[in-house]
């Protein structure tokens, strides 16, 4: 075993369902996931108990939920996770560095999402996430693209073969897709938001690693927050400008 859960009791409950369970596939299935990725089993079970009963039918509904977690799928927009993407973005930094082909990587964060959640509650916010994952879906080329919810209200897209300029014409195709979808929750009442990007091209001055990639996307998403929000922001454009702008002090 890697670890112990911290709901072994809940375990426990599994087990008192009854031989059938215990026997089932899966009941194994989850004693498995259980023993070889408390990890997951411990995040599957923080959500899923709050809104399924302890029942037969719920606990197919939870492996299924943590089975996902466990191979790189966000529960709640169905896209790929942190992990996926960040396995994906190695594997395209090693391919542009052997093939010499451009690649793009973009921080995509809602605005102010932190106020739709207070004025919303979860169910705004959730529906924003999803409705803004379905915006990329649409926006993306299915089968090419790399895309995943990074954490929170924050998505990652990689556009392999795809150069700067490329990337954000991309970009702002995205961020005008998000500004006039409208989210409409069951009260009726409808949401609109915005999203701000950071685009990080390879090759990219001297950047070596994804980690330093990840980095530059960084403070390009920063640049865009802090220039206003509902805005695309490249990390080339902002080390040209700050270029700039020294130059012009010395000259001064």
């Amino acid at each position: 075993m890697k670890g112990k859960s911290k709901y072994t009791g809940k375990m426990d409950i599994f087990r008192a369902l009854g031989p059938n369970f215990r026997d089932s596939e899966t009941g194994r299935c989850l004693r498995q996931l259980y023993e070889t990725n408390p990890a997951a089993f411990d995040a599957a079970f923080h959500v899923w108990k709050d809104n399924h009963p302890v029942a037969y039918a719920g606990l197919m509904s939870f492996f299924g939920f943590a089975r996902q977690l466990e191979y790189g799928i966000d529960p709640l927009t169905g896209l790929r996770n942190r992990r996926y993407f960040n396995e994906a973005l190695d594997a395209e930094l090693r391919r542009s560095k052997r093939t010499h082909n451009p690649f793009a990587l973009g921080y995509v964060d809602v605005d102010h999402f932190k106020r739709i959640n207070d004025a919303h509650l979860h169910e705004g916010g959730d529906r924003v996430l999803r409705s803004f994952a379905d915006v990329i879906r649409a926006n993306t080329r299915d089968g090419f693209d790399a895309i995943a919810r990074y954490g929170g209200e924050e998505f990652a897209v990689l556009w392999p073969h795809t150069d700067e300029e490329t990337a954000l014409a991309l970009a702002e195709r995205l961020r005008a897709a998000a500004e006039s979808n409208i989210v409409e929750l069951s009260s009726g009442e409808k949401i609109s938001y915005t999203v701000s990007t950071g685009i990080a091209a390879y090759p990219f001055d001297r950047i070596e690693t994804t980690a330093e990639l990840l980095h530059a996307a960084d403070r390009a998403l920063y640049n865009a927050k802090h220039g206003g929000r509902n805005r695309v922001a490249s990390a080339a454009r902002l080390r040209d400008e700050t270029i700039a702008k020294l130059k012009a002090e010395k000259t001064g």
